[in-house]
């Protein structure tokens, strides 16, 4: 193998249209962005890049999840990179987690993704947190334990003690653990 990670690229706000005012669901671009982050941090020589979906977080079935489960295992990589949606991300980290099996004990496969399209910036809508995103969770699958995490913000969570405050647009620790089945994000905060 002459690559040292797997980027999967599932779609999300990482991938998706520019927008001023969050959608309640974002529309993806016909093409992922993912490749030119690579490009921009000087790591695509690492890199191998699968372009699996382009869809929403919420979108994607347990079906789906078991399909992603088995193409990791495929791969034969130990570094996974999993580009993704937030709103499901924690929910879907924990499914996967839960598929672990189907792909080895010995593979570090990180999910992350962007809470503002990487293509804001490039319009001028403002700056994008896809990019450290990105570099982060690279990391994290080189230097970080086998299992399933979440690198987002210079954070790394357990996904199984983790949700996404959509308020406040971060991912939070919780104590009680979250089962796949459960209600994968913090509702906002009627005012």
């Amino acid at each position: 193998m002459s690559k040292k990670y797997l980027i999967v690229v599932t779609g999300g706000t990482i991938d998706a249209e520019p927008y001023q005012e969050t959608p309640k669901n974002v529309t993806p671009l016909k093409e992922s962005i993912v490749p030119r982050i690579l490009e921009e941090l000087g790591v695509a020589h690492l890199c191998d890049v699968l372009i699996w979906h382009m869809k929403d977080s919420k979108d994607f079935t347990d079906g789906e999840l078991h399909e992603l489960a088995k193409i990791i295992r495929d791969q034969a990589y130990t570094s996974v990179v999993i580009t993704h949606g937030t709103d499901y991300m924690a929910h879907n980290a924990r499914v996967m987690a839960s598929k672990r099996y189907l792909f080895g004990e010995d593979v570090t496969a990180v999910f992350t993704g962007a809470m503002t399209p990487y293509m804001n910036q490039v319009v001028g809508y403002g700056q994008s947190d896809a990019p450290e995103n990105v570099r982060f969770a690279i990391h994290e699958a080189y230097y970080g334990s086998p299992g399933v995490h979440i690198a987002m913000a210079g954070e790394v969570h357990d996904p199984f003690h983790t949700v996404k405050d959509m308020e406040r647009k971060r991912f939070v620790h919780v104590d009680e653990v979250q089962e796949p089945h459960l209600q994968p994000a913090i509702p906002a905060r009627r005012m």
